[in-house]
């Protein structure tokens, strides 16, 4: 049984089997569905996962609790190699996407990050609470998030917001919004 899967628009599958004696198995399998490579991880629980054909990448987020909650990005590329490996803090990676220069977009609960193939992050974008996202062509981003700002003790108001970013990190539009999105 799997767990949990995610296909790439080459039709390229990381398929993620569940945990024995502590170790998460992923299995890259190719368009064709014949194994293409295989990834062992003994730290953390895998959170979420992606892959590009076209850019050589697989992100993993994972998260270890110990003292603490750690959240890691790990960085393969296809064949199984570590390309790098990033600590997220406190906050899991939602999401994934790619730029058209093959960079990684890491939607975290309240920053964007760009990460290139050599693992240096090349811009971060404070946002408010992220609830939703999605990225439009190679253009642009939407997210909707926000803060719940409080009065008082009991009454709350929602501050949500949609931003578009750029995938250079650049927001090129914003709005407040009078009703919450669910």
């Amino acid at each position: 049984a799997i767990t949990n899967f995610e296909v790439c628009k080459d039709n390229y599958i990381v398929l993620q089997f569940p945990s024995q004696n502590n170790i998460a198995s992923l299995k890259v399998l190719d368009e064709e569905g014949r194994e293409y490579s295989n990834i062992q991880l003994t730290e953390g629980q895998v959170i979420n996962i992606s892959i590009s054909k076209k850019h050589n990448l697989i992100g993993i987020n994972t998260l270890m609790v110990e003292n603490k909650m750690e959240s890691r990005l790990l960085i393969y590329d296809i064949e199984g190699q570590l390309i790098g490996s990033n600590n997220l803090e406190e906050q899991l990676a939602l999401g994934f996407m790619y730029d058209a220069k093959g960079n990684m977009i890491v939607v975290k609960e309240e920053e964007v990050i760009s990460i290139n193939k050599n693992n240096k992050t090349l811009w971060e974008v404070n946002l408010d609470k992220i609830s939703l996202f999605d990225g439009f062509s190679s253009d642009y981003m939407v997210f909707y998030g926000g803060t719940e700002a409080r009065k008082g003790l009991i009454n709350g108001n929602a501050e949500d917001q949609i931003k578009i970013l750029q995938y250079n990190g650049k927001i090129i539009g914003e709005t407040k919004l009078e009703e919450k999105v669910n």
